[in-house]
């Protein structure tokens, strides 16, 4: 019985600890956010705060255009999750389905573009959108974010589509259908876990980005939520009560989006489109 019950309660306790972890920052976040402005660094700070006040929040949302922000943060992010999705599937059938020539050097060659740094690509980003006279529009950014997102999302795809049995796809040939019709009313609907878990790390990533947003939009009215947030970083002070405010805020969407769709999320990191 003890042989039973200790690995059940060593598990419970892992989880307990972990999730600890995971939510401590959050909680110390959310404190920051509720003590008054420049009381974050004074000896008073508890675990436990008193004094809290909402008027973080209050700044934020008046002095600040944080609306502004999340607006250009959540257009960009939806954009770059859709034509992600969208190019990676399409790519990720092609690689699966199509037996050509190369196919697997392009697919390593893509997949390999994600190491290479933000930071190496952004200035050449910066110079080819500068001369097609698309700086400081959305369309610069989330076509930047392209490089990060689309690289995963047809891998991920790929393999979503390698667990598609290829006789369903035959039958529905024989059935008359054209390969767009199978690959649309056949594989696609098969993986839709995992084009949902596909467009939320798209999204994700392109929301919370700094750099290509830094880079490519220097206008205040063009920013999104992150480069809003280093506009908090003064010379000589950060302001970290309206920052962390700012952030709370920030990150409403992401979660709220994560637990619409954590069932199709986990059902699509872990187990692809198809059973058995």
């Amino acid at each position: 019985m003890i042989r039973r019950t200790l690995p059940v309660v060593g598990r419970r306790l892992l989880l307990v600890v972990g999730s600890v972890l995971v939510l401590l920052p959050v909680y110390w976040m959310l404190v920051l956010a509720l003590t008054p402005l420049g009381q974050s660094r004074g000896p008073g700070l508890g675990i436990i705060p008193s004094g809290l006040t909402l008027d973080n929040f209050v700044f934020v949302l008046t002095e600040r255009p944080l609306g502004t922000w999340i607006l250009n943060s959540l257009l960009i992010a939806l954009a770059a999750g859709v034509v992600a999705v969208a190019v990676g599937v399409a790519a990720g059938y092609a690689i699966s389905r199509f037996s050509f020539r190369g196919a697997t050097v392009i697919a390593l060659a893509i997949l390999a573009t994600e190491m290479i740094p933000s930071t190496s690509i952004v200035l050449p980003m910066y110079s080819i959108f500068s001369s097609l006279q698309l700086l400081n529009t959305p369309i610069a950014i989330v076509l930047a974010h392209m490089s990060t997102v689309v690289p995963l999302v047809l891998w991920l795809s790929k393999g979503f589509f390698d667990d598609v049995p290829v006789d369903l796809e035959a039958a529905a040939a024989i059935d008359g259908a054209s390969r767009f019709q199978v690959f649309r009313l056949v594989a696609l609907p098969l993986i839709l876990p995992g084009v949902i878990a596909a467009f939320v790390y798209a999204f994700i990533v392109s929301w919370s980005d700094l750099i290509f947003a830094r880079t490519l939009s220097t206008t205040p009215s063009q920013w999104t939520v992150p480069v809003g947030l280093s506009s908090f970083n003064g010379e000589f002070y950060t302001s970290f009560e309206p920052m962390m405010a700012a952030s709370i805020v920030f990150a409403a969407p992401v979660v709220l989006l994560l637990l619409a769709l954590q069932g199709y999320f986990i059902r699509g990191l872990t187990s692809g489109g198809v059973r058995g």
